[in-house]
């Protein structure tokens, strides 16, 4: 019965290609007819790669599905190109890419250059005929030391990374096990599950360092080591020597990785634990070894007691695994029932017992399947970008452009000494926020589609691969039904276009770091599949020449996955990118430092999200020797017209170097992140506002009033 209902899912996705052809013409035309021409420019990457990859499919189609073509076989270059020419190459750009790191200290556009050079020698070594099993173990090594130097890259030459904002609170909270010498109850639903914490404690007291470069070290080595792991499950469904270098390769262009190897948390961690579950259920032999269970119930006491909030996604994730083997009839051994077993068993019991129990679970649920439409909300001072959730709140209040001596008369009548704006008039940071709006679409938007797109090229030809008769009494089979059904989930920016217009957050980053290992080898598949159908347009000698093809292909998501990911605190790219920079600057974590000394404790303040989560917001820290501050919602009312700001909040802190390079970010009245930008309108209601409130604090980079 599984088996005739299988042949039918088959024989509809037969007609996937034209499907595929279909969908984007329709919502291309429905865009037109609407004249929503801002999204439909935005999504030709995506438009592009549709469709071509639709006419290749429907065009070879048979051959695909009928599996007359050995089209995932091992495909090299020839002969001249020798890995030992491409290791020399590797290590003398290296060594020039480290040293340059250490000289310079930023992050520039020579540095990129190396990242891309370096990943591409990896790509070609992977391609390279004699690499095979004698070169694995150094593309491996190779693979993770430039990972090494991208991501650390990002961390150190900062004074304070703070990723996603989340970071600065695990921070204080690890300070608080630094300081009391155990685990408190500040720690809110971590306290019974603060593993992630208590490693970085560890590694502090007995190296010295501080808990911040401790957090990283501890963390970020986790995601860069999985690696290896991608490599043995990708190993064991392919057989194959050079598939699993591929697939190791795709795993670090992801961006949901190269994102969480720069943003430790908790998550990370349990998701990589996951990671090796999988392994030792798909890698160790047939032959039982209560030793291998030993380490497998081991590492999932650590998945839980890290992070039991991405317990539901991995659930998720690993039932749907069990459910497609079951379906292509897979035979499991005595370790793997007793694994999947325990690991029901480990998760309920981590999950219904932990502090929040089956209601929390029932709520998390609740959140993700939830699906109200909604309207984004546009930025109108130039509807033109079509960015979700970018709000200006608030209308001018007198038109035309504001001189930076108007400002500047602004703030002196309010007691206050010296320009804030010293630099850049509002007029000016006007004309640079449309630079920025202008450079970020055409660097850093453009990248990070371009990325998706030949992801999505990857994972077409995989899928479409794997879903052929062919397939079906192949193990790697579960991955092709796997792809079809979850593509639209992973693929970056598509299942935000339905997130935007859904009330509900589909907590995607979470759903995309499980997913990753499964479309790193889906991905795998198809740049094989790339390279021996384009062989096979050719008869003299054709073998070879799909192969310069993959390689160009790998090197665009080369090229785009780094760039995208790292625009946002290049040198390179100053001035050209929306997206905030994640960093304090050493100007700002200086003023952040020496405010304690200016504003009591407990204070309420108005400032932007980043500088919110810096800061403990709770009174029980005191007993930490840690300054608290009280921060409210509503920040986004300092730019509002009529709102008495003095009677809602004592203090204003303002990150005037992020406000006029890309705007800052506040929680509004309801807690939903907004973006303020650097309009004269909002500058001038700005200083309206707090114009009675006198100066308490400024530096280069911020600036505080009361």
């Amino acid at each position: 019965m599984i088996q005739k209902l299988l042949r039918v899912i088959l024989n509809i996705c037969y007609i996937l290609p034209y499907v595929l052809l279909a969908a984007p013409i329709a919502v291309y035309l429905f865009l037109l007819l609407n004249g929503n021409f801002s999204w439909m420019f935005k999504g030709l990457p995506l438009f592009i790669s549709l469709v071509l990859v639709s006419i290749i499919l429907i065009i070879n189609r048979k051959s695909i599905f009928s599996g007359d073509l050995k089209l995932c076989s091992e495909v090299y270059l020839s002969e001249k190109f020798s890995p030992q020419w491409l290791l020399k190459i590797f290590g003398i750009l290296f060594s020039a890419a480290f040293v340059w790191i250490l000289v310079t200290d930023t992050r520039d556009a020579i540095f990129l250059l190396f990242i891309i050079a370096l990943y591409s020698l990896i790509v070609l070594q992977i391609f390279a005929k004699e690499s095979g099993k004698r070169f694995t173990p150094l593309i491996l090594l190779e693979l993770m030391a430039v990972f090494v130097l991208q991501v650390f890259s990002t961390l150190f030459t900062h004074a304070y990374y703070y990723g996603w904002t989340d970071v600065p609170v695990h921070l204080n909270w690890i300070q608080t096990i630094v300081e009391s010498g155990h685990v408190e109850s500040i720690l809110g639903q971590y306290t019974n599950y603060c593993l992630f914490h208590i490693d970085s404690v560890m590694a502090s007291l007995l190296s010295g360092l501080d808990t911040y470069t401790t957090l990283y070290l501890t963390a970020t080595p986790l995601i860069i080591v999985s690696t290896v792991f991608i490599y043995h499950i990708a190993k064991h469904f392919t057989k194959s020597s050079q598939l699993p270098l591929l697939a190791s390769f795709f795993y670090v262009m992801i961006p949901v990785i190269i994102q969480y190897a720069v943003y430790p948390m908790p998550r990370m961690h349990s998701t990589i634990a996951f990671i090796i579950i999988l392994y030792g259920m798909f890698r160790w032999g047939k032959e039982f070894k209560f030793s291998h269970l030993l380490l497998v119930l081991f590492v999932m006491l650590y998945m839980v007691l890290v992070h039991h909030a991405q317990l539901i996604p991995v659930a998720l994730m690993m039932t749907g695994i069990f459910v497609f083997l079951l379906i292509y009839r897979y035979r499991f051994t005595l370790l793997q029932k007793l694994t999947l077993g325990f690991f029901y068993l480990v998760s309920a019991v981590g999950l219904l017992v932990g502090p929040y129990g089956a209601p929390w679970v029932s709520k998390y649920l609740e959140k993700i399947l939830q699906s109200v439409p909604s309207t984004p909300v546009i930025n109108p001072s130039n509807p033109g970008t079509d960015i979700p959730q970018v709000a200006v709140p608030s209308t001018p209040v007198i038109p035309g452009d504001v001189p930076g001596s108007v400002v500047e008369e602004v703030i002196e009548s309010g007691g206050s000494s010296g320009s804030v704006f010293a630099q850049t008039s509002a007029a000016e940071s006007l004309d640079a926020w449309n630079q920025v709006l202008i450079g970020e679409f055409g660097v850093s938007a453009w990248f990070s589609l371009i990325s998706t797109a030949m992801m999505i090229v990857f994972i077409l030809f995989g899928i479409y691969y794997l879903l052929s008769p062919k397939m079906m009494n192949k193990k790697i089979a579960v991955f092709g039904m796997f792809g079809i059904v979850l593509t639209l989930v992973f693929a970056p920016h598509v299942a935000e276009i339905v997130e935007s217009w859904l009330s509900t957050d589909l907590e995607l980053d979470r759903l995309r770091l499980v997913m990753s290992p499964v479309y790193a080898v889906i991905m795998a598949v198809g740049c094989a599949v790339i390279a021996n159908l384009v062989s096979s347009m050719k008869n003299d000698n054709g073998r070879k020449r799909g192969v310069p093809v993959a390689i160009l292909l790998c090197i665009a998501l080369i090229v785009a996955s780094p760039i995208m990911a790292e625009s946002r605190d290049s040198t390179a790219f100053d001035g050209l990118m929306i997206a905030d920079t994640d960093y304090f600057t050493e100007t700002e974590m200086v003023a952040l430092n020496s405010l304690e000394e200016y504003i009591p404790a407990g204070s309420s303040i108005y400032t932007d999200q980043p500088v919110m989560r810096y800061y403990p917001g709770s009174k029980g820290y005191l007993n930490y020797d840690m300054a608290y501050f009280s921060f409210k919602n509503g920040g986004d009312k300092l730019y509002s017209e009529n709102v008495d700001v003095p009677h809602l909040v004592e203090y204003v802190i303002v990150r005037d170097d992020r406000y006029e390079l890309s705007g800052l970010w506040y929680a509004d009245s309801n807690g939903k992140s907004v973006r303020i930008t650097p309009t004269d309108e909002n500058t001038l209601v700005l200083f309206e506002n707090v114009v009675m409130m006198a100066k308490v604090y400024s530096s280069e980079s911020i600036w505080v009033v009361h």
